[in-house]
């Protein structure tokens, strides 16, 4: 969306060959950062950064810049969307339709039966769970994982191991459930029409320090953001993302701006209904697309 924030300000955590090859890659769209542990990594990630943007085409090693501040990552985060007019909401809605595109890109490469199985191995035996969380053991998924489970329950006799034909039940259902969700229409009025099912579902993300206590938190899970500390909040389960892991091996969950733009959106929506002010046909994400190309075409149809 023009004059909309971008994402091209790129800052990686890291200073491995890894970290250096992406950092050269980064370089052909804009300025990169590599955050190093020490001023002997950052000297050797400057080098292998620069070795590595030779052999990319259009990478640029005067765009790398390598630090061990954590300062410097301070204009890498985006604010939090503040929604408080029609061009904040219109921002909200472009940025989570932006978002459940890349959703369905990355399910695409992913054996959602096989991650499940993983998952399960991972989570081991004996894990405490608490009322109103989904299951960890070898229900996850299943017609068992109630009330989370919704189109995996139609599959019969048990979806969680694929059929005798070898096909792949759950990876299928994943398909059939997000590729609607990329058409922002589609994902929009499933937000609207599925409140508590979209929160519940959402696996939230780790909190943010302010967020945390100091000392002792309950090893109850809180069911707004998670802490790194409490053992149920690191095991995998059937929330979204399901079963990947995230760079320490537990539950990865979206980026705490991704969830609190989604609740934000959940919450006007719900709001914008009770108050008589549900946006209508005409201010659809389509229908405004529709407009300009009109309003391109032959003017403001609506001075006509």
């Amino acid at each position: 969306m023009p004059g909309a924030p971008t994402y091209e300000r790129p800052a990686i955590a890291g200073s491995g060959t890894i970290a250096c090859g992406l950092a050269a890659c980064a370089s052909v769209a804009s300025d990169v950062l590599l955050l190093a542990r020490s001023d002997a990594s950052a000297w050797r990630a400057e080098e292998q950064a620069h070795s590595l943007s030779a052999k990319v085409d259009g990478a640029d090693a005067k765009r790398v810049k390598v630090s061990t501040s954590t300062d410097d990552l301070a204009d890498r985060d985006l604010p939090a969307i503040q929604v408080d007019d029609d061009d904040s909401a219109m921002k909200l809605e472009a940025e989570i339709g932006d978002l459940f595109e890349r959703v369905f890109e990355t399910l695409s490469l992913v054996n959602l039966d096989a991650t499940r199985n993983r998952a399960i191995y991972e989570n081991g035996s004996g894990n405490e769970n608490y009322k109103g969380l989904p299951k960890v053991d070898d229900r996850t998924m299943t017609k068992e994982d109630k009330p989370y489970v919704k189109h995996v329950a139609l599959l019969q006799p048990n979806p969680a191991n694929g059929d005798a034909q070898g096909r792949l039940s759950l990876t299928d259902v994943a398909h059939e459930a997000h590729g609607p969700l990329a058409d922002i229409e589609t994902l929009l009025d499933f937000l609207r029409s599925n409140e508590q099912h979209v929160k519940r579902l959402l696996r939230p993300p780790f909190g943010r320090f302010r967020q945390l206590k100091e000392k002792n938190p309950s090893q109850v899970p809180n069911q707004h953001f998670r802490d790194p500390r409490v053992e149920r909040d690191t095991i995998h389960d059937m929330r979204m993302p399901p079963y990947m892991r995230d760079s320490d091996a537990s539950a990865l969950s979206i980026t705490w701006r991704q969830y609190d733009a989604i609740m934000k959106f959940l919450e006007h929506a719900k709001s914008a209904a009770r108050t008589g002010r549900g946006a209508p046909r005409r201010d659809s994400p389509l229908a405004r697309e529709v407009m300009q190309f009109a309003q391109r075409l032959h003017g403001d149809p609506r001075k006509a």
